[in-house]
């Protein structure tokens, strides 16, 4: 969704179901940001810095969601000063 007046900031909503830990669960995360392209560089920035910090090495072409662990995705957007609200149900 983007702001219908300024056409520049972003919300996204995501749910995932599935089995985590053997279990099954349903994850839920929101990203609100008043600029996409601002969200949107510092998505990419963090894949880059990842790459050249040796935390990220996949070789081949992959989804980020594939390639890059919920949690070191998390750190690295924080790190950014973007907040990603995940609520387990």
């Amino acid at each position: 969704m983007s702001d219908r007046f300024s056409g520049i900031g972003v919300a996204i909503r995501s749910e995932v179901r599935g089995r985590k830990d053997g279990e099954f669960a349903t994850v839920c995360s929101t990203l609100v940001h008043e600029n996409t392209a601002v969200a949107a560089g510092a998505g990419t920035g963090n894949l880059a810095q990842l790459m050249l910090d040796g935390k990220l090495n996949k070789p081949g072409v992959w989804p980020v969601e594939q390639a890059l662990p919920t949690e070191l995705f998390e750190q690295t957007m924080q790190s950014r000063g973007i907040k990603i609200q995940g609520l387990p149900n």
